[in-house]
Formats: C-alpha cells, structure tokens, sequence
C-alpha cells in the first residue's frame, strides 16, 4: 500500500513538473509569436494598427490564460516531496531489537579436553602394541 503511494506522489511531482514546462514553453512561443506578429505589422506600415489585428489579440489573451494557468500550478497544487517512507524498517529493527533472544546454540563440534585425547592416545598405543606383540608370538 504505501510502495503505491510513493509511487503515485513520484508521477504527480513528474507529470506536474512536465505540465510546468509545457505551460512555460507555450508562454515563450506565443511571446515570440506576437513579438514576430508585431514585427510584420509594423515592416508592412501598420505602425498603430497592430492593436486592432484580432488574431495578435486572441494570442495575447492565451499568453495571459497560460500565465495564470501556470501561476495556478505553483501556488495551488499539492507540494509533493518524495520522503522515503522507512517505517516498516524502522519496525522491523525495532522488533528484532526488543525480541527476547534465545540462547544461541552451539552448533561447532566438541572439541576433546587434553586429558580425553591423551587418554584416547594411550588406549591406540596400547592396542597397537598388543597387534605387535601378538604378531611377534605368531611367528
């Protein structure tokens, strides 16, 4: 549940930084377009008359729409941050943290003490002197 919304806050900070840049793109080429509408005008001797060109009007009209339009998108929307959300870590260390333990077992071999290894020393010399021995009688 939460991995969804994590998910859904990353394309809302995304798509809304891209609809930013849309809005900002459009406003630059509608301004360059009535500076370059402005400009034919005034080169083809209508100096006073571009005020009254209905399509330079309309542009400037949705240069302002797009100016609010992108002002509405920085001041109103919702400030999304992109906070990782570490609580089921935290709950996990917490839990192994305060779990009671059992006691570790002890899973290495027993090793011999040095009295049992020199006591199981002498019995193999012991046999092996009897293997001796009852070879030296055979013969």
């Amino acid at each position: 549940m939460e991995f969804n919304a994590q998910i859904a806050n990353w394309l809302m900070t995304a798509l809304g930084g891209l609809s930013s840049w849309v809005v900002i793109t459009a406003c630059v080429l509608l301004l360059l377009n009535i500076f370059l509408r402005v400009r034919f005008l005034h080169s083809h001797g209508e100096s006073l008359h571009w005020l009254l060109d209905r399509t330079l009007i309309i542009r400037f009209l949705c240069l302002l729409f797009f100016i609010w339009v992108l002002i509405g998108f920085n001041s109103n929307g919702p400030k999304l941050v992109l906070a990782p959300d570490y609580s089921a870590e935290q709950q996990a260390t917490d839990r192994a943290l305060n779990r009671e333990t059992e006691p570790v077992g002890d899973l290495a071999p027993q090793r011999e003490s040095a009295a049992e290894r020199s006591e199981h020393l002498k019995t193999l010399r012991d046999e092996q002197k009897q293997e001796q021995e009852s070879m030296v009688s055979e013969e």
